[in-house]
């Protein structure tokens, strides 16, 4: 049976903006960013991280703090009740770095490498999914992947509050279809 999804970046959305993420000690989730996901289980759709890191090809952090990371926001999604069932990351970037991860690829936000591979391994039903993000590169990934995939963005400021919000967004009403609208 396809279910819907929610994809959501990672850093700006779930977890605060600080550059890079080069240490442990300096990711941090946002306030109610668990009690969000938990919502998202709630509503019967499958909450799935997509987002880049273009850090490790640029040798700032290895795969083994991206997956440090991932496993701390995994332990604390768990312990308040709340379940992500997938988290997809590019580790990759298009004109820096090294090879392996020195890559034009199709995983890389805005392409929508990540949402069709989760929509593959999950069988996810893409009309009736959405992808929430902090960044145009998110939006952009969503119209790439399919032009029935909804899209709502979180726009923040950097005082991040909800008076510095869209109005619509205040409302919860700037959910609206991608591609062609």
């Amino acid at each position: 049976m396809r279910r819907g999804a929610i994809f959501m970046d990672r850093d700006g959305t779930i977890s605060e903006e600080v550059g890079y993420v080069n240490h442990l000690s300096r990711w941090r989730l946002l306030p109610r960013s668990l009690e969000a996901i938990r919502l998202v289980n709630q509503a019967g759709l499958l909450a799935i991280v997509a987002t880049n890191q273009s850090g490790v090809a640029r040798g700032y952090f290895s795969q083994d703090l991206v997956e440090a990371v991932h496993g701390k926001l995994r332990n604390l999604a768990e312990e308040s009740g709340a379940r992500l069932d997938a988290i997809y990351y590019c580790p990759h970037h298009p004109s820096e770095g090294a090879a392996p991860w020195r890559s034009a690829c199709d995983c890389r936000k805005p392409k929508p490498g990540m949402i069709l591979r989760a929509a593959r391994e999950h069988a996810i039903d893409l009309p009736a999914s959405f992808v929430i993000g902090d960044s145009v590169v998110d939006i952009e990934a969503s119209r790439e992947c399919s032009s029935s995939l909804a899209t709502a963005a979180a726009w923040w400021s950097t005082r991040r509050t909800a008076s510095a919000l869209p109005r619509c967004t205040r409302r919860r009403t700037c959910w609206r279809r991608c591609a062609g609208s």
